[in-house]
């Protein structure tokens, strides 16, 4: 699976966010997680090292980029000239 350019799933975000805070085994394993975590070793955002896992600088990036994106608002929008 190739993740570039695709939408990411919360599980490739909870991967990306355990690994930069903590060396601990993530908690939960499966083989959609292992799948998961090898797509994102894959990408170059994540490497393994004797069974632990570590961001690389792109994958520090990249969180950094998702965690620095604002929380969306709504706000309204009227023409200057009364149209709808």
């Amino acid at each position: 699976m190739e993740i570039t350019g695709t939408r990411w799933t919360p599980l490739q975000i909870e991967l990306l966010i355990h690994y930069h805070v903590s060396r601990a085994r993530f908690p939960r394993e499966t083989d959609t997680i292992d799948q998961q975590r090898n797509d994102l070793i894959q990408e170059g955002l994540l490497w393994e090292a004797t069974s632990e896992h570590f961001l690389t600088k792109a994958g520090i990036a990249f969180l950094k980029h998702i965690l620095n994106t604002p929380v969306p608002t709504a706000r309204w929008e009227f023409s200057q000239d009364g149209d709808e």
